[in-house]
């Protein structure tokens, strides 16, 4: 097939060759890369490429469309409530309305996903925007706006269900791992046709506003003939078709038609008009002929491939994909195409008018006295001639049958331009569409159902596996430094969210890859207070997917780490965050009995901590739903001190900045060997070489 070029946006650079980014961007399928994100109101969307919505689950509130779904932008037309299973409590996913999701986790094999929710009264449509922190002169403070019933109950049913604990919801989306390889080729054909389909819509759209540029003066004009002819006519069945039919018959313009030239137009606005029109023909012609029509092409091509891979029904109609709308696309796409080519044939129709018409118009003009043209203008006209034989018999035709002399014909083929989210368009049938431009943007409206099938096919099947609760207090609240402790609790309770505040929880989610028989763990961490010190927690779920209706056997493992200290004063993990495979990076500060020459009483490290050298007791009748589904009660696991695991286990990178002690977000990339830690108070972000070795680390230290 021929590529797609790039859309001149005007008939001066109408000849352009270059090939089009945005629709041959997604020429070559690749392997199947997901995205996994989620919004305030629990919606979470896995798309391919980060740009095709394959599932989108809602999972907070009652079960059933949301209100005002079909006005709702993005993913909502597939989206699907995830289905709870029985034994889960009755208002868990009520619970849920008041909680900001924090973090989700896709596991490697694609059969579960991890979403992490807040506590109560995190998210934004439940609360108001946060009050400015005033210790932080940048950051303003913002108005509280009241919350809705709707919002208030939200959160007193969070509070009754979960706490103040963050909640853990693991989903079985098995579909994507069982069927990956016909999604990748599905999301990638589905890509190429919305890209297509889009690339037609602009180019109706371009040439609409282009034609209606070139054809407003020409039809600016016909009306102010149309006028005139109003104003001198001598019968009431007078026209301005039997007016040129005379000129052309006597040879010689009429009084209404010598009135026009004498008074509305010149020979050279006559030119003007005939140059702009028939560039705007030729435009049209061009469009329509390398772009639109090899659209059309690439078009029906890949909805036939779609159609093809769309009858193995044992493998595609699990995804969405059925022949039946596949055919009524071929079909519109077929209209268009037939659209395309009534339009060239009325383009033709109206050039050749057009060109007699200026023809008759610029012969009689040259004949007043009072109008004297150029040489170059008369050179013009004479190189112009007389119309041929076949030309003026069908613009007689054209007169007899009273036929538009604005070609009104051609710029309702065309169509109006009407941009990219015009709700009139999108609810024309199909049977209206009779205008190229509208033809493109109800083909582009059945083309984004494809994708929205796909959605609804894959969202149906997602359903909650475990619903887990986490008890992780703040490791703040251990803290015996006062200021430090004082601005923990004032972030609190103003809900300053990471990384500017401090106080908030630090639970963190990952999966780590086990056994060749065993499917891969979820890893929670955190770091909780509430103890003398602050702990660092660190817990293995297994949650394989069972059948719809079968009981979920949780295996649950736990680890409870402490950083020690010395008799000048206890160490608080306070910060932690995975560091690849086996590891755990972490934030210690250390407290002092008393300040040192007036500083601070406390100092930061980081180290790295091997978790498979550290002690995981197993939590018995540990459930998926239920008061038995809770991480972090202080009975699960007994303490274990950094200095009792084996020697290589920990290395710790000291002399961190004054400041790190205020650190409110720590950030680790193992793949570049790096970790980084956000000082909230100086406003300074510390980058870490953790791979560095010890006699690096103190020629920094000495630079």
């Amino acid at each position: 097939l021929p590529p797609l070029l790039a859309m001149p946006t005007s008939a001066s650079n109408m000849y352009t060759e270059a090939h089009d980014a945005e629709a041959t961007a997604s020429d070559a399928p690749g392997d199947l890369g997901l995205l996994v994100s989620a919004d305030e109101g629990g919606l979470v969307v896995v798309s391919a490429g980060g740009s095709f919505t394959l599932q989108a689950s809602r999972l907070c509130g009652l079960p059933g469309p949301p209100p005002q779904q079909e006005q709702a932008p993005g993913p909502s037309p597939g989206a699907r409530a995830a289905l709870w299973p029985q034994q889960c409590p009755e208002g868990s996913a009520e619970a849920l309305i008041s909680r900001r999701p924090k973090a989700v986790r896709l596991s490697p094999d694609l059969r579960s996903l991890a979403v992490l929710f807040g506590p109560p009264g995190s998210s934004s449509s439940s609360t108001a925007a946060p009050e400015g922190d005033p210790s932080s002169p940048r950051t303003p403070a913002a108005t509280k706006a009241p919350s809705s019933p709707s919002a208030r109950m939200g959160d007193q049913a969070s509070s009754a269900a979960f706490g103040a604990d963050d909640v853990v919801l693991v989903l079985d989306v098995r579909k994507l791992a069982v069927r990956r390889r016909e999604l990748m080729m599905a999301s990638s054909m589905a890509e190429r046709l919305s890209a297509v389909t889009d690339y037609a819509r602009r180019a109706a759209e371009t040439l609409a506003k282009v034609w209606k540029g070139g054809v407003d003066g020409f039809a600016k004009k016909v009306r102010a003939l149309q006028d005139t002819v109003e104003a001198h006519r001598l019968s009431p069945d007078s026209t301005v078709h039997q007016e040129l039919l005379m000129t052309c018959c006597s040879g010689n313009p009429s009084d209404a038609l010598h009135t026009f030239l004498m008074k509305q137009t010149s020979v050279q606005q006559l030119l003007r008009l005939e140059r702009g029109l028939m560039q705007a023909l030729e435009y049209a012609n061009l469009i329509v002929t390398t772009r639109l029509q090899v659209a059309c092409h690439h078009l029906i091509t890949i909805l036939h491939e779609m159609h093809a891979r769309a009858g193995w029904e044992q493998k595609f109609k699990a995804i969405g994909l059925e022949p039946g709308p596949l055919e009524g696309l071929q079909a519109q796409a077929r209209a268009l195409l037939r659209l395309g080519e009534l339009l060239l044939i009325e383009c033709s129709q109206a050039r050749c008018f057009a060109k007699t018409f200026f023809q008759v118009l610029l012969r009689m003009a040259s004949k007043l006295p009072d109008q004297t043209p150029s040489a170059s203008e008369m050179s013009h006209i004479a190189n112009c001639g007389s119309p041929t034989r076949g030309d003026l018999d069908e613009f007689i035709a054209r007169l007899q049958h009273r036929g538009s002399l604005d070609l009104s014909e051609v710029t309702a083929r065309i169509g109006m331009a009407r941009g990219t989210a015009d709700r009139n368009v999108r609810g024309l049938p199909d049977a209206a569409c009779g205008s190229v431009v509208d033809a493109t943007h109800c083909l582009a409206r059945e083309v984004e159902k494809v994708g929205d099938r796909i959605c609804a096919a894959l969202s149906s099947h997602t359903s909650v596996l475990a619903c887990i609760q986490v008890h992780a207090p703040s490791p703040w609240t251990s803290l015996a430094v006062p200021e430090l402790k004082a601005a923990a609790s004032s972030n609190a309770v103003a809900s300053v969210p990471s990384a500017r505040g401090l106080g908030h929880s630090t639970v963190m989610l990952a999966w780590e890859s086990a056994g060749q028989n065993e499917g891969p763990c979820l890893l929670a961490l955190w770091t909780g207070g509430g103890q003398k010190r602050s702990e660092l927690h660190i817990s293995r779920l297994r949650v394989p997917p069972a059948p719809p209706g079968a009981p979920v056997r949780v295996h649950a493992e736990r680890a409870c780490l402490q950083a020690g200290g010395s008799s000048a004063g206890a160490a608080h993990f306070l910060l932690c965050e995975t560091y690849g495979a086996g590891k755990v990076a972490a934030l210690i500060v250390q407290e002092y009995a008393a300040a040192r020459g007036g500083a601070v009483a406390a100092s930061a490290s980081v180290c790295l901590i091997e978790t498979t050298d550290c002690v995981f007791d197993t939590l018995p009748n540990f459930a998926a739903f239920g008061p038995a589904a809770v991480l972090g009660m202080p009975s699960q696991a007994i303490a274990m001190c950094l200095g009792d695991l084996p020697e290589g286990s920990v290395r710790r990178r000291d002399k961190l900045p004054e400041s790190c002690i205020w650190a409110s977000a720590l950030c680790a990339m193992a793949s570049r060997g790096v970790c980084s830690v956000y000082a909230r108070r100086a406003r300074r972000l510390l980058t870490l070489d953790m791979e560095a070795e010890g006699d690096e680390d103190d020629d920094e230290a000495g630079n």
